[in-house]
């Protein structure tokens, strides 16, 4: 049966149910709370870097590992996310 005929509660949204819940964030050590705070506020790598005495290099793969764990795509995604854990 084509998709757009199924009933909405068979109807799936990038292979997940439309109802279900998002996932909760991971638990994560201090010094990638603090990237997370510092990516948040739209401080670039090379910033972050700085700030935290990493290479741009090294900030960029941390940036990865966490859309990694958080399941996101973008850094912008990765940045909305740790706003809305930042504020609980």
């Amino acid at each position: 049966m084509p998709s757009h005929l199924r009933a909405p509660d068979t109807l799936r949204l990038n292979g997940s149910h439309p109802f279900t819940r998002p996932p909760e964030p991971p638990r994560l050590p201090a010094d990638q709370l603090e990237l997370l705070r510092l990516l948040a506020t739209g401080l670039s790598d090379q910033a972050i870097g700085r700030r935290l005495d990493l290479s741009r290099r090294t900030v960029q793969r941390r940036v990865r590992s966490l859309m990694d764990s958080f399941g996101v795509q973008t850094r912008f995604q990765l940045g909305m996310r740790a706003a809305t854990q930042l504020e609980s």
